[in-house]
């Protein structure tokens, strides 16, 4: 089982959803913003995920997991600024070789701004790797 946690202010950068957010460039990101005063503030944000990771034989492995991001917002930000959101996956990899891989994932997640404007996505992914 793998886990993490991270909380704090001005930390969004080292957080992948709001710093990477399509809307970073209209809202200036989530590490700091003006407050109603007018004054910098740094934003709060907490984040974290959960994973476990299963050998089911010799050849066959899987990965079962949930992540989770909640950014304070300010007043002053912009609508479209990130909120929220919350992502997992599920995958079964077969290795049917010691150089190659096939593996096939589910994956689901759900975005929100600070408007209450929300979004989903459910999806399946597949690959294959080799090693040379």
């Amino acid at each position: 089982m793998k886990f993490q946690f991270a909380t704090g202010e001005g930390i969004a950068r080292y957080i992948n959803d709001p710093c990477c957010s399509i809307y970073s460039a209209i809202t200036g990101g989530s590490d700091a913003g003006l407050n109603s005063n007018g004054n910098l503030q740094a934003i709060g944000i907490s984040g974290g995920f959960v994973y476990l990771d299963k050998q089911w034989s010799e050849r066959f492995t899987s990965s079962l997991g949930v992540s989770y991001v909640d950014v304070d917002n300010l007043a002053t930000q912009h609508a479209r600024a990130f909120n929220n959101s919350l992502y997992s996956t599920i995958n079964l990899i077969w290795n049917p070789t010691m150089m190659s891989r096939l593996g096939v994932e589910l994956q689901y997640g759900e975005v929100e701004n600070f408007a209450g404007e929300q979004a989903d996505n459910l999806r399946l992914q597949t690959s294959f790797g080799f090693k040379y």
